[in-house]
């Protein structure tokens, strides 16, 4: 998926993502939520129709690293760049 394939698709069919960043890894959704409703509803869709391995969040919540999302707290969203980067560098991880 290319960033014009990608930006192109920052809404459909009801679900929105809020960034959808280019990084030298590839492509990184993010959705970014001031609320308590931490849902992933609309990035668990972008990640099925893009196949991307992760997604990020960021919120007022700690810190959490789940199966397919990472939620990055919003005092410290300046780390998301270190988190993709690390991400690409242990997939798995």
């Amino acid at each position: 998926v290319t960033l014009q394939d990608a930006a192109g698709q920052c809404f459909h069919r009801g679900a929105e993502v809020d960034f959808v960043l280019q990084t030298d890894q590839g492509i990184a959704p993010l959705e970014i939520k001031a609320g308590e409703n931490l849902q992933a509803k609309s990035l668990r869709s972008y990640r099925e129709r893009f196949s991307c391995p992760r997604c990020y969040r960021s919120s007022l919540s700690a810190y959490r690293r789940e199966e397919w999302l990472t939620n990055i707290p919003l005092y410290a969203l300046s780390r998301l760049r270190g988190e993709i980067e690390k991400d690409a560098s242990h997939p798995q991880g």
